[in-house]
Parts: C-alpha cells; structure tokens; sequence
C-alpha cells in the first residue's frame, strides 16, 4: 500500500467520525431518528461530491479541448505560411475557371475573408466598450 491510498483511508475515516459526531449533535435538538438523518447526511454529502466531480470532469475535458484546438490551429498555420502561395496557385489550377476569372475569385474571396476578420474585431472592441461602460455605470447605483 502506498503512502496516498493511506492518506485517503485516514481522511475517509476522519470524515465519517466527524459526520457521525454532528449526527448525534443535531440528534439532540431534532426529533429524527439517527439513521434518517445519517441517510439524509450520506445522500447529500454523495450528491454534492457527484456534482463536484462532474464539474472537475468538465473543466478538465474543457482545458483538453481548448489545448488540442490550439495545437491544431498551429499546425494548419504553419503550413499555411509556409505553403500559402504555393496552394493559392494549385488553386487556380484546380478551379475550372479561365486564370482571370480564378483571380478575381480569389481576390473576392480575400476581400470576402479581410471584412470578416476586421467586422469581427469592431464587434469585439464595441461588445468590450458597451460592457465596461455598463459595468462601470452599474457601479455608481
């Protein structure tokens, strides 16, 4: 047995002799016989600690997917810089379109590609304004 499983079975019997300690505490001031309330005690204390674990599982699972997203957006990065002219001419080739009509599609989509990144940041720099003017004016009541 190592010295963490020891640990946990100290605290587990801690625990149980502390919950039994406040289950005859409260017995003395509350007419409910001991083993509903040791039942009542045991289903709360087994709910909350469900709850706390699905939480714990959830950030966990959160942090997995963010990290693994990241590493992922790197690496298509990575190879669209080092690689971007090379398959936006492999794209022209592709398409079947005359070579002037594949640039002009390209460059609408860029343009296209350009607005949207640059309307998202104006969304995000308004959103940001309207919510510190809002937490600030809400201060003041």
């Amino acid at each position: 047995m190592n010295a963490g499983s020891d640990g946990r079975e100290r605290l587990g019997a801690y625990l149980v002799r502390v919950s039994e300690q406040v289950v005859a505490a409260v017995a003395n001031y509350v007419a409910i016989s001991i083993p509903d309330l040791r039942a009542a005690v045991n289903g709360h204390a087994q709910r909350a600690a469900a709850g706390f674990l699905s939480s714990v599982a959830g950030v966990l699972s959160g942090i997995a997917s963010v990290l693994m997203n990241t590493l992922i957006c790197l690496f298509v990065l990575f190879f669209f810089f080092r690689d971007g002219r090379g398959m936006v001419r492999r794209i022209y080739v592709l398409l079947p379109l005359r070579i002037d009509q594949a640039k002009r599609l390209v460059a609408r989509v860029k343009e296209t590609l350009r607005a949207i990144v640059w309307g998202t940041l104006a969304i995000a720099i308004l959103q940001g304004t309207l919510a510190g003017l809002a937490g600030f004016m809400g201060r003041g009541s």
